[in-house]
């Protein structure tokens, strides 16, 4: 059962991780033909243009290049549980599912409220939007998959 939660997570993460570099890179510009331009009888000042990867996102909190932010958020996604441990054990002693769901789901919140300021604070088109939902559904699975390894350590 955990083998195969921790191949859906290992996926996920994976293919959200592919999105948000297909979102963000100048890759997709390289791949798909420029949008049409409407003609203006006003010329343009034009700006010097920059690599998604010398800027990123404007609404990101976290300057640096998708792969750099992306590997930021993994690893908070990562050590989050594993940091506050001394408090999931304790809710944990409780023995209230409802303490229980309310610190999976706290877990899940957290990591998807850095998502968002780490990638930035809009979703950008549907493939960014999928990319957080199967992002979002992996966290939430390896949150749980966490949470009950530290619940059977708490029972002994």
């Amino acid at each position: 059962m955990f083998g195969v939660i921790r191949r859906l997570v290992l996926l996920a993460l994976v293919s959200s991780a592919s999105i948000v570099f297909w979102e963000t890179s100048d890759l997709r510009s390289r791949l798909l033909p420029p949008p049409p331009q409407r003609v203006e009888s006003a010329p343009q000042a034009t700006a010097k243009p920059t690599t998604a990867e010398e800027q990123g996102p404007a609404d990101s909190v976290i300057p640096g290049s998708p792969g750099q932010r992306f590997l930021i958020w993994a690893l908070f996604v990562l050590l989050l549980p594993i940091v506050t441990a001394a408090v999931a054990l304790r809710v944990f002693r409780e023995q209230s599912n409802t303490a229980n769901l309310i610190l999976l789901f706290g877990y899940t919140a957290l990591d998807v409220l850095a998502a968002y300021l780490v990638g930035g604070t809009r979703v950008r088109g549907l493939v960014s939007g999928i990319g957080y939902l199967i992002a979002l559904l992996a966290v939430f699975a390896y949150n749980a998959w966490i949470c009950s390894y530290l619940a059977r350590l708490s029972e002994e």
